[in-house]
């Protein structure tokens, strides 16, 4: 009885919440003809407004078929199938199940991210930010022509014009030029890269913080073609013979402000919101009280294989589990707790490479700090209702 009663709580909560999402799904629909049931049960409805909105997220190609009515029966039926499912999922008590709070949790935050999202608007970024930006960033885009080439060091002429000859033989084969500068090259800042230098400008349009080039490695690199990449002679440095191959073209760029002002618009705007997010992070830290338990750290059981280059943890023996050890405590967020065995699973789902990170205690800190700020997003979506959301309660 006491479940019936909690259910039926819980469905005037989402029949009103139901309704508000309907009027701005279906604005401008009588509201009669909005909430007129064409299927209903207890603790569900489907209404036509609900019908039409999810015909309507669907491409008209798919659409057309249910002009049909026998097609349209199929596609409310599958509606109402998905309605008793839900219900029955919640009888058997999904509703509390880990894996089901961690999804509903995170999309209450994706609404909660939503609503930085509307309160932060792309006109509401002002010309003069955006000219700010592009004086102060005048050189990102106003480039000169750069040129990247790779060189094989050598110490003597005769030596390059060998290395020059072998080079010739596949002359349209990077692969093999850049296993000749592995094993020939005496630069030692290139021949690991197999020769490749940083791409760099003509002397003449120079600037602070490109890389400084041999004049004649420079003159060689801006003649040279991607059509006809390796440099048919030796040149002559002050470290050595060279034999060159162009890697790669940068065109010149002379964008003005006009050219570059919509791109401005959402960089601002997409820093303006990470700035936001970070504000809202802080402020809840601020807020919340936040307890961590360093001592039950070692207690934490990563899943490795036994080679990272093996298969992910779904092949990998299972570390053994205890439900002491599992239920002990990393943290407590406000009235929220974060145990071993929760951090555990949420770790393992990381691909083999990135949980082989978290050996080290700073890293698993930061995962930690990660998943106190995930806690602390999904309290305060909670606190404005988001989890009465008509799209959370959908999903």
């Amino acid at each position: 009885l006491q479940a019936e009663r909690l259910a039926d709580e819980r469905w005037l909560i989402k029949r009103e919440r139901l309704r508000e999402g309907r009027l701005q799904e279906c604005p401008d629909m009588p509201e009669g003809l909005r909430e007129r049931p064409v299927a209903w049960g207890r603790h569900f409805e489907i209404t036509i407004c609900d019908l039409t909105t999810s015909l309507g997220k669907m491409s008209p190609y798919l659409r057309k078929a249910y002009e049909q009515p026998q097609k349209l029966a199929q596609f409310l039926d599958n509606m109402v199938r998905f309605e008793t499912l839900v219900l029955e999922a919640e009888r058997r008590g999904y509703r509390d199940d880990p894996e089901v709070q961690r999804v509903r949790k995170q999309m209450m935050i994706q609404r909660l991210n939503k609503q930085l999202q509307e309160s932060i608007r792309l006109s509401d970024i002002s010309e003069e930010e955006m000219r700010a930006y592009y004086d102060e960033h005048i050189l990102d885009y106003n480039k000169a022509e750069m040129v990247r080439i790779a060189r094989i060091l050598l110490n003597s002429r005769s030596e390059a014009l060998k290395i020059l000859a072998m080079a010739k033989v596949k002359a349209t084969d990077t692969r093999y030029f850049r296993q000749l500068a592995r094993e020939h090259s005496i630069d030692p800042e290139t021949r690991d890269n197999g020769g490749d230098m940083p791409y760099f400008p003509r002397a003449r349009d120079r600037r602070e913080g490109d890389p400084e080039i041999d004049p004649a490695l420079a003159k060689a690199g801006f003649s040279l073609k991607m059509s006809n990449p390796l440099y048919r002679r030796v040149v002559k440095t002050a470290d050595g013979w060279n034999v060159l191959r162009l890697r790669g073209r940068g065109k010149a760029r002379n964008l003005g402000f006009d050219d570059v002002e919509r791109q401005i618009r959402h960089r601002l705007h997409r820093d303006r919101l990470r700035d936001a997010r970070d504000e809202l992070i802080v402020e809840l830290r601020e807020r919340a009280a936040i307890e961590i338990f360093e001592d039950n750290f070692p207690k934490v059981e990563i899943n490795l294989p036994a080679n990272i280059g093996d298969p992910p943890n779904d092949e990998s023996p299972q570390p053994p589990t205890t439900s002491t050890r599992r239920s002990s405590l990393l943290a407590r967020v406000g009235g929220r707790t974060i145990t071993v065995g929760e951090f555990e699973d949420r770790l393992n789902k990381q691909g083999p490479f990135r949980r082989a990170q978290y050996n080290e205690p700073e890293k698993r800190r930061e995962f930690l700090d990660q998943l106190i700020d995930w806690e602390l997003q999904a309290q305060e979506a909670e606190r404005r209702e988001l989890d009465d959301d008509v799209t959370v309660m959908d999903q």
